[in-house]
């Protein structure tokens, strides 16, 4: 009778073993690509200057004319979001922000993996084409990023 109990005892212990490892190594695999997104986003304040309006608008159309199969597959997302309201006042340290700005940021199913702030968007606003080069080729670099 003992032997039996220390057979099933080992044979639980070894199942065990084994469905504990089934479960480490699915935590472990790649997030899939339909999990994965970017985010293209202009941060804003209330008070709009001219320019600011233009980087929204540039932004706007370099994302929604470049990408409108990713738009629409769920693989890119375009947001204006105002930081001055207190729940979206976070982005200012999420992003280090200091001015209206662009950010485009990568995710694996709800976690970030990388961004980047297109800092040149100020410097190529006098050139609608420069602009939306910048901004489309960007964005492709991280669309096309491999899952970290």
């Amino acid at each position: 009778m003992k032997r039996k109990i220390i057979i099933a005892f080992f044979a639980l212990a070894f199942t065990f073993a084994l469905s504990s490892n089934v479960f480490a190594a699915d935590d472990e695999l790649p997030v899939s690509e339909a999990q994965q997104k970017v985010v293209a986003y202009y941060f804003h304040g209330t008070a709009r200057c001219y320019s600011c309006k233009m980087i929204e608008a540039y932004t706007e159309e370099a994302i929604r004319t470049g990408f409108a199969q990713e738009i629409e597959d769920g693989k890119l997302e375009w947001k204006a979001i105002n930081i001055e309201p207190p729940e979206n006042r976070h982005f200012i340290n999420d992003y280090r922000l200091y001015t209206k700005s662009v950010v485009i940021s990568k995710l694996n199913g709800e976690t970030e993996v990388s961004w980047k702030n297109l800092d040149q968007v100020w410097n190529l606003i006098r050139s609608k084409p420069e602009f939306i080069a910048y901004i489309q080729e960007e964005t492709r670099k991280l669309l096309e990023e491999e899952p970290k």
